[in-house]
């Protein structure tokens, strides 16, 4: 079987050619694959429909990816990739479409018309934070309906299914859940008037809140778990006006609340898989640092172009963040107890959303990315256009 993967319209970005080459070069290694990037519906027609030329009819099958169309699980897509190649000796042609979807002639031309709706996780909402979990099974995040508080969800990845990591009785703000090491527990804020607490919880959402060491602030932001469970680091932020605040990122003993030591104006830091070295974003350049842990050392910049949201590969060998115009970026790195460089970086593929709303997650592997995206609806709201508004400004002046 070989397999075709079409998509209408060119990209502009080498980065995002560069990856979409390096994916084609992968899946290559398993099945005869070719992307194809057509230049509208009609050369999709064109090339594929049942009555080009050669097309769908006779030479290959056309596949249309469209939300309209049949849901399909990450399994039933690879059940069904497995007997189409037993079944069917011709090409299988894969067309990723616009935020549109496919017009009624592209959709009457195709074989079969699949939703990848089923692979997402999660409804579509204000979701804040995802944390995959060590295993890659599970996935803290905070959801926000319009009309409650938010609350930290715990999505189980090969069920689709979820649970309240609390009660939904609890009436706080439960925010920004970081994982325990083995995966048993997540630390999260738990916010009551103005004041922020970390709170631990039991992940499978048994047992009773805990706040280990009064870990406590105007508003506190766990940032990570240390690999030996002994540490987690925080962001304390403090006011100073409605526009002005301060962060300090701080690292302390969990069940004591006792500091190791306080970077001023800092954030997001992420202890190395080895629990060795801190990465972490420097608000004053704007640049991602990594320093040596628990004693604090000189600190290394990972890139000199300004950047943050800083995760490590399983390994401790690669190192993740989000650039100022939203590229997510690889860096590779040398780390061991006693080193850490950096070896050289690459571009992967830019975000959808910008960094306040734009959150991702990385498994432990590095293959793997959980990403907030927009919905089909938010991205194809209609545009209202307005005429004559001076003169109907002027009239409800009157």
């Amino acid at each position: 079987m070989k397999i075709r993967i079409a998509w209408i319209g060119k990209t502009k970005e080498p980065a995002i050619q560069a990856l979409t080459d390096e994916y084609l070069k992968r899946i290559s290694r398993y099945v005869p694959v070719e992307g194809v990037a057509l230049r509208d519906e009609a050369d999709l027609l064109a090339k594929f429909g049942a009555s080009a030329k050669g097309g769908s009819s006779t030479k290959s099958t056309l596949v249309l990816m469209d939300s309209r169309g049949k849901e399909f699980s990450s399994e039933q897509f690879a059940k069904f990739l497995g007997e189409y190649q037993d079944r069917n000796p011709l090409p299988l042609v894969l067309v990723i479409g616009g935020a549109d979807g496919f017009s009624d002639e592209a959709r009457s031309a195709a074989q079969n018309i699949i939703s990848l709706g089923k692979m997402t996780l999660g409804e579509a909402g204000l979701l804040e934070r995802p944390s995959i979990s060590p295993d890659g099974k599970r996935v803290a995040v905070g959801i926000s309906p319009s009309d409650a508080r938010e609350k930290i969800w715990i999505y189980d990845v090969e069920r689709g299914t979820r649970i309240p990591l609390v009660s939904e009785e609890n009436g706080s703000n439960l925010y920004r859940p970081i994982w325990s090491p083995d995966g048993k527990q997540i630390a999260y804020r738990d916010t009551v008037g103005k004041d922020s607490t970390l709170v631990v919880h039991n992940s499978d959402g048994s047992g009773e809140e805990r706040r280990p060491g009064g870990l406590h602030f105007e508003l506190i932001g766990p940032d990570d778990w240390s690999p030996d469970g002994r540490y987690v680091s925080v962001e304390l932020t403090k006011f100073q006006g409605r526009a002005n605040w301060q962060d300090v990122l701080r690292v302390a003993e969990l069940e004591t609340g006792k500091p190791v030591f306080d970077i001023g104006d800092a954030s997001g830091g992420k202890f190395s898989p080895d629990g060795h070295w801190l990465a972490y974003y420097d608000e004053s350049s704007g640049q991602v640092y990594v320093t040596a842990f628990p004693v604090r050392g000189a600190k290394t910049a990972v890139e000199s172009v300004g950047g943050g949201d800083v995760r490590w590969r399983g390994d401790g060998q690669e190192l993740f963040y989000v650039t100022d115009d939203q590229m997510l970026t690889a860096v590779q790195v040398r780390e061991s107890a006693q080193e850490f460089r950096v070896l050289g970086s690459q571009p992967l593929f830019r975000l959808q959303l910008p960094n306040n709303v734009g959150f991702y997650d990385v498994t432990r592997d590095g293959k793997r990315f959980l990403v907030n995206i927009r919905t089909w609806k938010e991205q194809t709201k209609p545009l209202m256009v307005i005429t004559n508004w001076a003169a109907e400004l002027q009239n409800s002046r009157k």
